[in-house]
């Protein structure tokens, strides 16, 4: 099933019996952003298996403020240039040291928006690359 999420500004592919839940507003010091959570269950399920989703004003909301708020104990990871969906984009992860797991993260800015990805396995945490490949940016609209 395509799932289309108009706030971002993007489309893409779930595994079959995926859903999304939300927006959920989320308040970090001086910014915000809307998470989305994805899996068989997202509005029930959390914790590290739970596939997630980030949009936020990127004039106003940073990556490097998201990745604060996600693990302000967790090591410092690279941030590497890599690309979604034609659009040039940026790849860390969270986690580690304190954390027993780290996770991937994928973000682009588009339309004004700071769009982040951590599309993951519930049961291994690894990144599904099959669904980030099917990401596509209403380029249109930006």
């Amino acid at each position: 099933m395509r799932y289309r999420n108009a706030e971002g500004g993007f489309s893409m592919v779930l595994p079959d019996g995926w859903t999304v839940a939300g927006p959920y507003p989320v308040e970090v010091g001086s910014g915000s952003y809307s998470l989305y959570s994805l899996g068989t269950d997202p509005g029930s399920s959390g914790g590290p298996g739970t596939s997630q989703m980030i949009i936020a004003d990127a004039s106003a909301f940073t990556l490097e403020a998201f990745l604060l708020a996600q693990c302000s104990t967790c090591p410092e990871h690279p941030i590497v240039e890599t690309t979604l969906g034609g659009l040039p984009a940026r790849w860390t992860q969270v986690g580690g040291d304190g954390v027993p797991f780290t996770v991937d993260w994928t973000f682009v800015e588009a339309g004004g928006k700071l769009i982040g990805f951590s599309i993951r396995d519930p049961d291994t945490l690894a990144t599904r690359e099959d669904v980030l490949e099917t990401i596509v940016f209403d380029v249109g609209s930006m």
